[in-house]
């Protein structure tokens, strides 16, 4: 009979932490869209300003901002060349 209830409470908790996991992932994936929307909004009103008009093969989408994220970072954070120009801060 203790084996029966040992096993019945280690299959709840298995159970219960099996479904926690779920949820935290499920947290942690709308985390990132929301941030990649947001990470997204900026290289729309920032980026796209100049690659529009002067670069149109360069335009930032949601769907390949994320193969550019390299070069981006590069660009802006390492390198410092972007964003060209005073209109831009």
């Amino acid at each position: 009979m203790k084996y029966l209830i040992f096993f019945v409470l280690a299959s709840l908790v298995s159970s219960l932490s099996t479904n926690l996991t779920k949820l935290e992932l499920q947290n942690i994936d709308e985390q990132q869209t929301s941030l990649k929307q947001k990470a997204f909004i900026v290289l729309k009103k920032k980026c796209n300003t100049c690659h529009a008009t002067k670069r149109r093969v360069d335009i930032f989408t949601i769907s390949n901002m994320d193969s550019l994220k390299f070069e981006i970072n590069n660009q802006v954070f390492i390198k410092r060349k972007m964003p060209k120009g005073k209109k831009i801060n």
